[in-house]
């Protein structure tokens, strides 16, 4: 009865169904639709700037790589993955969305069309929305994997091979279906969606908290109090109107609700959804402008080529292979700028390896950004005179010991 005597009411005036349908107008007007949260899967991940930074970070690093084959061969394949996969794409759109697609939504999937020699000649990537992964078995086993895909909303579905279809997965448990990471996160994402709603609201209002609006003397109904309450807020709330003058008759009365300053400071300077999102999603956590490093930028940049990109690139590099269906191709990724951040140190490299024998002119010139030369002295490795082969070795020290030999039976004589 406490509610009923702080808006000045006398609840003997009231029948039980009069105070029972007052209080369901109460609980209605104080209770939060909202309360449940917000589902963070696929596209409205993208909603929580920690998500959508950390997304983007991983998927321009990736996409900017450019894949080769490890015998330098397979132009046309390369041209593919890099330049122009299809029409309306550039190899690094395709890139980018494949990674994207991986993490929001746990899949992503490219289509492989072929040439009749079973060569891919173009590559078409597909929305999760209008694919369906199928599976065929028998009592004990899976016989087939397939997908029924479509390429617009209201086409019908066609079957699609999984020869022909890379399936770029993460955390998979079947090995057949991806899981999205971000699915581990949704309580922390509500908790920072929540409190910049918080912050929100307080700066939206001038910095004014609610209040209580008290009728003096009568009872409202539901739709009654709405009316009141819009009105109040349409009259005395927003940032421009957070100075002036409440006037009220004395039919009502307003109480100004007080909120903590310290409340506000701790939402304000919460990083825990950030630190969350770069646990899930193996970054490192100043990436992620958390912390502070004593390592240096190559090794900073090696860390971070190892503990988060090189999860995403092992998954792309595991389904390159279904490009030519008759041949196996070894593709990777030049990860070079992760790891000759001092051209000081590159050009020694560069020169060491030369020397060695280890790479060509042309080779070496493309580490450093020229040019290559396409002709006979840029194909050419060179040989330093201090080494030789192992086995001329193994001879000179055969024949070395032969003579010896032959020396004390002559001085035996």
């Amino acid at each position: 009865m406490n509610f009923f005597r702080s808006l000045n009411l006398t609840p003997t005036n009231y029948e039980p169904e009069t105070i029972e349908k007052d209080m369901r107008a109460f609980m209605n007007v104080i209770k939060n639709d909202d309360v449940e949260g917000i589902n963070f899967n696929g596209i409205k991940a993208l909603n929580n700037s920690d998500v959508a930074t950390a997304i983007n970070m991983i998927a321009t690093d990736i996409a900017g790589l450019k894949i080769t084959t490890v015998d330098g061969s397979d132009d046309d394949l390369l041209e593919l993955l890099n330049i122009k996969p299809n029409k309306y794409m550039t190899g690094y759109a395709l890139k980018y969305s494949i990674i994207s697609n991986m993490i929001l939504c746990g899949n992503a999937y490219v289509e492989i069309i072929r040439n009749k020699l079973g060569r891919a000649i173009r590559l078409e990537f597909l929305s999760n929305d209008n694919v369906k992964v199928k599976i065929a078995k028998d009592e004990n086993y899976i016989t087939r994997i397939f997908y029924e895909v479509k390429r617009n909303k209201g086409d019908d579905y066609r079957e699609v091979s999984s020869e022909d279809m890379m399936h770029f997965k993460t955390l998979s448990i079947d090995g057949i279906v991806g899981r999205s990471p971000l699915k581990s996160l949704n309580i922390d994402l509500n908790i920072d969606n929540y409190s910049k709603k918080l912050l929100d609201n307080f700066f939206k209002n001038g910095t004014h908290t609610g209040g209580i609006l008290t009728a003096k003397g009568e009872s409202l109904s539901k739709e009654e109090k709405d009316i009141v309450r819009a009105e109040w807020q349409k009259q005395n709330a927003g940032l421009g109107k957070s100075s002036q003058v409440i006037v009220l008759d004395e039919d009502f009365e307003y109480k100004k609700l007080e909120v903590d300053t310290e409340i506000i400071k701790l939402v304000n300077s919460n990083n825990n959804s950030k630190i969350a999102v770069a646990q899930v999603l193996g970054i490192p956590l100043h990436k992620m402008g958390l912390s502070t490093s004593n390592m240096d930028l190559a090794q900073l940049n090696q860390d971070y080529l190892i503990s988060t990109l090189k999860q995403y690139l092992d998954i792309i590099l595991s389904e390159l292979h279904k490009l030519d269906s008759n041949k196996t191709i070894k593709f990777d990724f030049n990860v070079d700028e992760y790891k000759n951040l001092d051209p000081k140190i590159l050009n020694e490299t560069v020169k060491t390896q030369h020397e060695l024998g280890l790479i060509s002119v042309d080779e070496g010139r493309e580490k450093l950004g020229y040019k290559p030369l396409k002709n006979d002295v840029g194909d050419k490795h060179i040989t330093n005179l201090n080494f030789v082969n192992s086995k001329i070795v193994d001879e000179y020290q055969m024949n070395k010991s032969n003579l010896k030999g032959g020396e004390n039976n002559d001085n035996r004589a």
